[in-house]
């Protein structure tokens, strides 16, 4: 690995179909590993160990894993290298139904066929859910090759090892239940000084003193202003003075028409 390079963790992919397209697969071996798994937010997909893992995640989810080949779509139906070595995760219904198809090559060519000898046209009816659908497509392309043999058998042995770790992670009860225990703490922010994961200590809330009660304004009496005497120096005043809206003569109510008014007003309004 040189400076720069990306680093990835060695693994095979897992076949997934995608909805209105075809793919074609051949099956690489017939050895077919059984995986009980479980799936958990925190762990991800990890082997069941029968114990506390039931408990929590219910049933173990039964696979059957079987390598694969998967050919490069080239188009108007074409189909070849390059190839790709992948695993394929299939439940009960799915696996049934391969079976199903190497007894009816067996009926029609004999019993020493196998599935793994014939190319499969692969069509995804749910993307989410992966339902499958397989139909035989013609004898195994790769196979007749010197060269895709050998470069099948290459891929192989290179990826066949990773298919275990791939397909879900292996955990002890006392690893699950450590990495539980520290999904479930929160996570505290970063204090400066102070001792990482420590429990910061809260301080307490400042008492509030009350305020002052408000003291009433003092009324000071407004003396009379004198009328200003303005020097008529220039026209300019007169434009002024015209420019000015006057107020019109408003007569404020007395104290009693303004109650009597109030009162009618609240009359009015009374449901009754």
């Amino acid at each position: 690995m040189r400076f720069g390079d990306d680093l990835h963790f060695p693994r095979i992919d897992r076949y997934k179909g995608a909805r209105e397209s075809m793919d074609v697969i051949n099956i690489l071996s017939l050895d077919v590993m059984g995986a009980f798994v479980h799936w958990d937010d925190d762990v991800k997909y990890f082997y069941c160990f029968n114990g506390q893992c039931c408990e929590d995640c219910g049933p173990a989810i039964v696979r059957r894993i079987i390598p694969i080949v998967q050919y490069s779509l080239v188009g108007d139906g074409q189909y070849g290298a390059p190839l790709s070595v992948k695993y394929l995760s299939a439940p009960k219904d799915l696996y049934d139904n391969l079976i199903l198809k190497q007894t009816i090559l067996q009926k029609k060519h004999g019993p020493k066929i196998t599935i793994s000898q014939v190319d499969l046209f692969v069509t995804c009816m749910d993307t989410d859910y992966q339902k499958l659908n397989f139909e035989i497509a013609d004898k195994c392309l790769w196979r007749q090759s010197k060269e895709l043999v050998e470069e099948v058998k290459g891929l192989y042995e290179e990826y066949k090892s990773l298919i275990e770790s791939s397909v879900a992670r292996k955990v002890t009860p006392e690893k699950y239940i450590e990495i539980k225990e520290m999904a479930s703490n929160q996570v505290k922010p970063f204090v400066k000084g102070a001792t990482w994961g420590a429990t910061p200590v809260m301080k307490p809330a400042p008492v509030m003193k009350p305020a002052p009660a408000l003291k009433p304004a003092m009324k000071q009496q407004t003396p009379a202003l004198a009328s200003p005497v303005i020097e008529e120096t220039s026209d300019a005043t007169d434009d002024w003075d015209n420019m000015v809206e006057q107020p019109e003569d408003i007569t404020p109510e007395s104290d009693l028409e303004m109650e009597a008014s109030l009162s009618s007003e609240e009359d009015d309004d009374l449901p009754f």
